[in-house]
């Protein structure tokens, strides 16, 4: 958030300010060392007018288009006049530099942002996901792709129905995304980390039965049979619940695979079965106790707490509480691996484990 009205934009080198923009999740422009939140425009019409503005990607967008996503039917006396004073409340937002008035471009009954002033967050998910068929490193380009990729596109614009588009397309973009590092961290044998991913894809659409699979098939690679069965009941009540249908012949015939305890080997996704490991597998042991000892590996300990932190079949719902227990996990894991405070850091998985027992409970 800006902490103080009238900060200068200007970069720290006293370049030409430039803003870098955030729209997964909230609304969040960066200039300088100056941070916009979305309260900052001066109310939630100026937001949601910046926001189109921005979603538009430098694309003109008339004054009367932006009345009608603003508004609706239910129009100002003044529609005009009150556009300009929104649009003057943005830039204004930007400070003394006058980047605001550079980046809002007004041109004939219609205004617009300068894309050469501004790198937009779906832009440089865009761009990252565009490489990754030429990547020799395609884990690590999913990877970087996906930790742009935090939160819903305007997710505190739940209801705007010009914000549903793009949100739909991005969720669609983020899942394939994560579903294809599944597999492919299926390939490498890193089978905990292939849990997480596939998981978190189960998390955000409940209905998805590729994440489903792959779910079952990380799962009972770790050793965990019954979680992968279960994963596998959760798919078949939330599709009979939701639309009266059975899970497809591919995911049913991997469920009875599982019950006869076919080799791992045979039940990885196509493409998959003949890779060699690049990294260890986070292994199968489940005693939350022995990892959060002194001795605990601390991949295994993040990985044990994303899976208490799957309470979403459990409780019916509250996906956007599990997805965020899981992100955290995530982030402690990159922590821990990144040389963080270690004890610090297990504190921090022993809270999100409590949290994913109390969903899991039904306590929250």
């Amino acid at each position: 958030m800006l902490e103080s009205q009238g900060t200068s934009a200007r970069t720290s080198a006293g370049d030409i300010a430039f803003a870098h923009v955030r729209l997964f999740g909230p609304l969040s422009i960066t200039v300088g060392d100056v941070v916009l939140g979305p309260r900052e425009f001066g109310g939630i019409k100026p937001k949601q007018i910046l926001e189109i503005l921005l979603l538009e990607r430098g694309r003109t967008v008339s004054k009367d288009r932006l009345a009608n996503w603003v508004w609706g039917e239910s129009l100002p006396r003044n529609v005009t006049a009150t556009l300009e004073t929104y649009v003057s409340n943005i830039r204004a937002a930007f400070g003394r530099d006058r980047i605001g008035h550079r980046l809002v471009v007004t041109e004939r009954d219609a205004y617009r942002i300068e894309p050469s002033l501004c790198e937009i967050d779906l832009d440089v998910f865009d761009r990252t996901l565009a490489t990754r068929h030429a990547s020799p490193a395609l884990a690590a380009t999913l990877e970087s792709a996906l930790a742009i990729a935090r939160g819903e596109v305007l997710e505190d614009e739940p209801w705007s129905e010009w914000a549903e588009v793009p949100r739909e397309r991005y969720r669609r973009e983020t899942m394939r995304a994560r579903l294809d590092l599944a597999e492919l961290l299926l390939a490498e044998r890193d089978f905990g980390a292939a849990a997480l991913h596939a998981e978190l894809g189960m998390a955000t659409e409940a209905l998805d039965e590729r994440a489903v699979r792959l779910t079952m098939v990380a799962r009972y690679a770790m050793g965990r049979q019954g979680e992968a069965l279960d994963a596998y009941r959760r798919c078949r009540g939330v599709l009979a619940k939701e639309i009266g249908l059975e899970p497809t012949a591919e995911t049913k015939a991997l469920e009875t695979a599982i019950l006869r305890q076919e080799p791992v080997e045979n039940l990885l996704p196509a493409g998959t079965r003949a890779g060699t490991p690049t990294r260890p597998s986070r292994g199968a042991r489940s005693s939350l106790e022995l990892h959060l000892g002194p001795g605990g590996d601390p991949a295994e300990v993040a990985e044990l707490a994303l899976a208490g932190a799957l309470a979403l079949a459990h409780v019916g719902g509250g996906e956007t509480a599990v997805v965020r227990l899981l992100e955290d996990a995530a982030r402690l894991l990159e922590a821990l691996e990144g040389g963080a405070d270690r004890e610090r850091a297990l504190a921090d998985l022993r809270g999100l484990i409590a949290r994913g027992r109390r969903l899991d409970s039904g306590e929250v």
